[in-house]
């Protein structure tokens, strides 16, 4: 399945002056394991089909070589209808204040926030993303 995140990701990457490498950490909607795959995939983290070896070569945690989700997303918090989507953001912002506690990215200075909503399975309604960076 395809988001939509492959029509943006060169824009979103080249406006914003940073590369996959210069990304911190990943925040990304997660109400099924799946949704984060597809969205490291087409955002470019990994190329598409190789999600597998990705996972196995890197660890997400808050201390490992792609911190993703690290205040737990939705697949610990559970589903919150219509705030789902600022759980992200509200984690990216206390990553980059450097308020995250035991779940802190060391030296966090950027990472990048990704969305998705209407699920209608097979066809994605809505994709979104931004990189936010420390002021």
């Amino acid at each position: 399945m395809r988001g939509g995140w492959e029509m943006f990701r060169d824009s979103l990457f080249d406006e914003a002056g940073y590369g996959h490498k210069d990304m911190d950490f990943m925040n990304c909607y997660d109400d099924f394991p799946i949704m984060a795959a597809i969205q490291i995939e087409d955002l470019g983290f990994c190329k598409k089909g190789e999600i597998g070896h990705f996972l196995e070569t890197n660890r997400m945690t808050h201390d490992g070589s792609f911190p993703l989700n690290t205040g737990g997303g939705q697949l610990s918090t559970g589903q919150a209808g219509g705030s789902a989507g600022l759980l992200g953001m509200v984690e990216a912002t206390r990553q980059l204040r450097g308020e995250g506690g035991a779940r802190q990215v060391k030296g966090a200075a950027r990472g990048i926030i990704s969305g998705f909503g209407m699920i209608s399975y097979g066809h994605g309604l809505a994709a979104a993303a931004i990189i936010v960076e420390q002021a």
